[in-house]
């Protein structure tokens, strides 16, 4: 909502931003005088708040800043330090909450520096009026790189690093999974920084074909990941424990995928990470992992389009934000072009592609999205 026309949308920003703005003293506030005193209010801070622009309220509440004041002899009886804890890691929009069949579940982060971005989806989400289905509460741990959606009757979710079991039962207590199936993902021998969520080892780029890193495919291997498969009973509507402790790509393929086996070297360079846009359509960073895709029996292949410039690949397609509001600045013109050509061309069947060409508005000419291949 528009807050310079919006007097509660403007309210409801200023609120959030008084629970971002801290003030402190450096001393024992008793020896301040009732004026001074004052500073330290909600009262002052409010006033402070209602002055500021939306710009600057947005400011305040990604950066969670904290004012010290210092008594001082100055005839502004203060001197200030200012320290911040950043949302830094707001770029990776997967991990704050995941979308289940019935609706949106806010996580609980591992990082205590990241549990205030929960917070801003939470804001922002229920603003725009999406379904909430609920919050995962203490002791449980969820993040979204652990979740995946695999139609009507199963998801997989993982646990290890940085989901729990505690989660996951609360979330098949309250059904808020909506599956009738949840195939738990136990990642109990490795827990390695560099494989700390299940979109790290594994992902769904179709109905039947899915990335999984090689070095954890096997019964023997020391890396491999273990299923616990939970059916929701139709009488008692409880999840119960079907079996357990199946090996992960045997689990897979049990499931009807086929599995693209992702080497070590590229699943360093998140080569698992990419992003299922349906119809068929996925974003891959590792550009490997293109001729592999393209082959498979099970995936139509019909178009490949690689947008490069001398940038390097420096991000997760499924967990960034970023990198696909980069994409979608340069892809726009894009788009539109093949919009007026079909409708030039309305009488043929075929359909026009045409290679996407960075954007000249796009911030450095596009590199954001240099790195990612599109099918």
């Amino acid at each position: 909502m528009d807050t310079d026309t919006n007097v509660g949308a403007r309210v409801a920003l200023e609120e959030y931003a008084m629970r971002c703005l801290h003030y402190a003293l450096d001393r024992d506030a008793s020896q301040l005088s009732e004026k001074d005193s004052y500073y330290l209010t909600d009262t002052y801070k409010r006033v402070v708040v209602e002055a500021m622009s939306p710009e600057q309220l947005l400011d305040i509440i990604m950066t969670n800043p904290t004012v010290t004041l210092e008594p001082s002899d100055r005839d502004t009886h203060f001197t200030a330090s200012y320290a911040f804890k950043p949302l830094s890691n707001l770029v990776f929009m997967r991990d704050q909450q995941i979308t289940t069949r019935k609706g949106i579940v806010f996580g609980r982060l591992s990082s205590a520096q990241r549990q205030n971005e929960v917070d801003l989806t939470k804001f922002c989400f229920r603003k725009l009026g999406f379904t909430i289905a609920g919050e995962i509460p203490e002791p449980g741990r969820l993040e979204g790189g652990d979740y995946f959606p695999a139609g009507p009757d199963l998801c997989f979710i993982g646990i290890g690093l940085r989901s729990n079991m505690e989660a996951v039962q609360y979330m098949m207590d309250n059904d808020l999974f909506g599956t009738r199936r949840v195939a738990v993902v136990r990642d109990d021998f490795e827990k390695d920084q560099d494989r700390m969520h299940l979109d790290c080892v594994f992902n769904i780029l179709g109905t039947n074909l899915c990335l999984m890193y090689e070095d954890m495919i096997g019964e023997d291997s020391p890396h491999r990941r273990l299923v616990d498969e939970y059916v929701r009973d139709k009488t008692t509507k409880s999840y119960v424990k079907a079996r357990g402790d199946v090996e992960f790509s045997r689990y897979a393929e049990e499931n009807n995928y086929n599995i693209i086996k992702v080497s070590h070297a590229d699943q360093l360079a998140y080569g698992c990470n990419a992003l299922n846009l349906g119809n068929v359509r996925s974003l891959i960073c590792v550009h490997i992992l293109l001729t592999l895709v393209c082959r498979a029996p099970s995936f139509l292949c019909t178009q490949a389009l690689r947008v490069r410039s001398r940038a390097r690949p420096t991000l997760e397609a499924r967990c960034s934000t970023w990198s696909l509001a980069a994409l979608r600045q340069c892809t726009a013109p894009c788009t539109a072009r093949r919009r007026s050509s079909a409708e030039r061309r309305a009488k043929r069947s075929a359909r026009t592609i045409r290679a996407c060409r960075p954007s000249p508005s796009a911030p450095g000419g596009c590199k954001p999205c240099s790195f990612l291949s599109c099918f």
